[in-house]
């Protein structure tokens, strides 16, 4: 059994964008996509870690027994300082801090644009309409939250 965070405060955009994200890793066409953007092995899987030593990046990156890394998520740019400590933290030769921002152009190693544009262009292939409905999600809640497109609280 895996060490997964199960009490996410969903009042939060970023926290809904990241359970988008954790959910639609069950589809191959995008966890693959997603895995070769990062430069990490297809077989690993990616979920919500728990607490590290009283921080918690948003993902942990794990192939059985190996972290390959964590990847910190956020809608508008990098927080650079808690990239900072995490990278001083928990990065080794073996394993990566990644940053997904807003959008690429931030500087991350993948904008949450980049994910948008990919599930437009896989939309209508994706497997079943329960994935279709997940991207279209991730998508809406993409426009929505990043890069202070609109207020943050929840209605």
């Amino acid at each position: 059994m895996h060490n997964i965070f199960v009490k996410e405060d969903i009042a939060k955009p970023e926290n809904r964008v990241n359970l988008a994200i954790f959910h639609l890793q069950m589809v191959d066409e995008f966890h693959n996509w997603f895995c070769n953007k990062l430069n990490i092995s297809n077989e690993a899987i990616i979920f919500p870690t728990e607490n590290l030593d009283g921080d918690r990046p948003d993902f942990i990156i794990k192939e059985e027994n190996h972290i390959h890394g964590y990847i910190e998520v956020e809608l508008g740019g990098e927080n650079k300082f808690q990239l900072s400590s995490y990278r001083g933290k928990y990065e080794t030769d073996k394993r990566r801090i990644f940053s997904i921002t807003g959008k690429i152009a931030q500087g991350s190693d993948l904008g949450l644009d980049e994910i948008k544009s990919y599930l437009l262009s896989i939309h209508e292939s994706l497997p079943n309409n329960q994935a279709r409905i997940s991207a279209t999600y991730l998508m809406q809640l993409i426009d929505a939250y990043t890069n202070g497109s609109t207020s943050y609280s929840r209605n």
